[in-house]
């Protein structure tokens, strides 16, 4: 019972840093989850979407001035598979179809006003989006020189792709008017052919590029034909390329995330073990087993590995993925989301940060417990002050005051620490502003995964921000708590409280300078890695103003962590931190 009690006590001694690194961990496991599983998410969605539609696996076009022979229909029958025939051409920047409406099997056309046609110079029109214009019923549209009525306003499936549709005679021009006719009142206009949509019925999960390519060749005895894929017809090509951008980038941010979370997590663990030698020393002497005394952090680890999953998994896939895949309806009509559990990258990613933390306490309490309990017993003097690389440049050194030249040697005072403090803040800023860079190029470039990318830059400068505040509260927390007795000797000596709190906030923001300043070429570093991979945006696209804009937001958390720890710098009790180190 009495060891219970100490636990809970150790929970709550150490609780400010509980919900650190339970946020952090939260941060990394939300985004790798959101992410990780938004381009799987999407398959599903659109996957079972284009099932209950039965959207076309294959479309088979004529290249011959007779169009299909019967034998392509007659062999279609024999294999039993649910097609469709069509006329479709292009003029001008109108796209004309001519359907049955009567025996439309796949993709049915969604009326959403009026009526189908009933007389031969009506005409359905395809409903308006970015680049497609506005009609109302009972407008006139004129094709060939002949006016027809508007009555009926519809919505073609095949088109969810909200953007530039590109005609089939010349790619340069888009088509701004989709026009749909009854088949039995066509008249052919010089060589137009009909056009044939297959519906496969495949799973997509289970060798579906097989099976596609397997009716290619099935197909290929045919001449005069050609044939697209999925991946050809304007709008599942569009949206598969947005999946395929996230998934490449829902696998990079999370390894950066993971790596800045877990070496700040790491350092956290470090300063928790050497400010506990005391305690260390008396579970020693009192014959505590080590790996009883070890518990004591593993548990404060497990917990906020815990919790910090547990809530991450759950905002990653409850809120994240949700919102990502919500922000594609304005260029895109997406179905109704289909959520299938995809947690496995969050879970990954929890069990990684778990065991690295686990193993970091492992080695730091094992390196204190091997120290004689003696030594344990006494508190650590700090390190002395040595000469810095800076005193050897007497005309700046010698231009300083002494108050700064103070928090440059205690700066470089520990290098371990100072090295990983200036990763962390080099990591963040990293983050941020490879978020900025990937909003820059979507605003010059012009591509179908530019809604994605442009969603997914906003989410990420989002939780890089989350981020850098966490890591700079961290940072500044832990230099307040190695420096407790130096600050309660400057109170005693009278030192004002804003004297004092400038005392920690200098050597902060020397520690996040050098890394935000390394963080900007770091940054453009990601930004090459990232740019070749998902074969998208520019280094060249990057303007000047991010850098600006990085600094700021970098510069904005700094203040706003040194704001709330503030009053704890002043709660320091001078009485305790003053005893005798002998």
């Amino acid at each position: 019972m009495a060891y219970i009690k100490l636990l809970f006590r150790e929970i709550k001694k150490h609780f400010v840093k509980l919900i650190t690194i339970t946020l952090m961990v939260a941060v990394g496991v939300g985004i790798s989850t959101g992410l990780g599983s938004m381009s799987d998410i999407m398959e599903d969605s659109i996957h079972s979407y284009y099932k209950n539609i039965k959207f076309p696996d294959l479309i088979i076009k004529s290249t011959s001035n007779e169009g299909h022979n019967q034998a392509i229909f007659d062999f279609l029958d024999n294999e039993n598979v649910l097609y469709q025939s069509y006329i479709e051409y292009d003029l001008d920047t109108k796209r004309i179809h001519y359907i049955n409406f009567d025996n439309y099997k796949l993709i049915p056309l969604e009326l959403l006003d009026g009526n189908y046609p009933k007389n031969p110079d009506e005409v359905l029109v395809e409903r308006e989006t970015l680049r497609l214009k506005n009609y109302k019923v009972g407008d006139l549209i004129t094709v060939n020189g002949v006016d027809y009525k508007v009555s009926g306003i519809v919505f073609n499936p095949f088109y969810f792709y909200k953007q530039d549709i590109p005609s089939y005679i010349n790619q340069d021009i888009n088509i701004n008017t989709i026009l749909y006719f009854d088949i039995s009142n066509f008249e052919p206009i010089g060589n137009i052919k009909t056009d044939i949509q297959i519906y496969l019925d495949l799973d997509y999960k289970k060798d579906y590029e097989e099976s596609v390519e397997k009716w290619i060749e099935k197909l290929s005895i045919f001449e005069n034909i050609k044939i697209l894929t999925q991946n050809e017809m304007i709008s599942a090509k569009a949206l598969d390329m947005n999946t395929n951008k996230v998934r490449m980038i829902g696998t990079i941010f999370p390894i950066i995330f993971t790596l800045v979370i877990l070496i700040v997590v790491v350092s956290s663990i470090e300063s928790i073990i050497e400010k506990d030698r005391l305690i260390l020393g008396t579970f020693k002497s009192l014959g505590i087993g080590r790996t009883k005394i070890k518990f004591r952090y593993h548990l404060i680890i497990l917990i906020a590995c815990f919790l910090g999953g547990l809530v991450g998994v759950t905002l990653g896939f409850e809120v994240l993925s949700k919102f990502v895949y919500n922000t594609f309806s304005t260029v895109f009509v997406m179905p109704k989301i289909v959520l299938n559990t995809q947690v496995e990258v969050g879970i990954i990613i929890t069990v990684i940060m778990t065991l690295v933390m686990i193993i970091t306490v492992e080695i730091m309490a094992s390196k204190s417990l091997n120290e004689k309990t003696a030594e344990l017993l006494r508190k650590k003097a700090p390190k002395p002050g040595a000469k810095i690389w800076l005193e050897h440049i007497p005309f700046i050194w010698n231009r300083l005051k002494f108050k700064h030249k103070s928090s440059l040697r205690n700066v470089f005072r520990y290098p371990i620490n100072f090295f990983m403090q200036v990763i962390s803040i080099l990591g963040a800023t990293a983050l941020v502003f490879a978020g900025l860079s990937l909003l820059d190029n979507v605003k010059v470039l012009t591509d179908y995964a530019n809604s994605s990318i442009e969603t997914i830059s906003y989410i990420v400068i989002v939780c890089a921000g989350v981020l850098s505040i966490l890591v700079t509260y961290n940072l500044t927390n832990m230099n307040v708590e190695n420096r407790e007795r130096e600050i309660a000797t400057l109170k005693v000596l009278g030192y004002k409280r804003g004297e004092v709190a400038m005392y920690i906030y200098r050597e902060v923001f020397i520690i996040s300078t050098i890394g935000i300043l390394l963080g900007i070429p770091t940054g453009y570093l990601i930004d090459g890695v990232l740019f070749d991979y998902i074969a998208f945006g520019s280094i060249e696209h990057v303007r000047y103003i991010s850098i600006f804009y990085t600094l700021l937001l970098s510069y904005s958390f700094i203040i706003l962590s040194d704001i709330l720890l503030y009053r704890k710098i002043h709660q320091i009790d001078m009485n305790g931190a003053l005893k005798s180190l002998e």
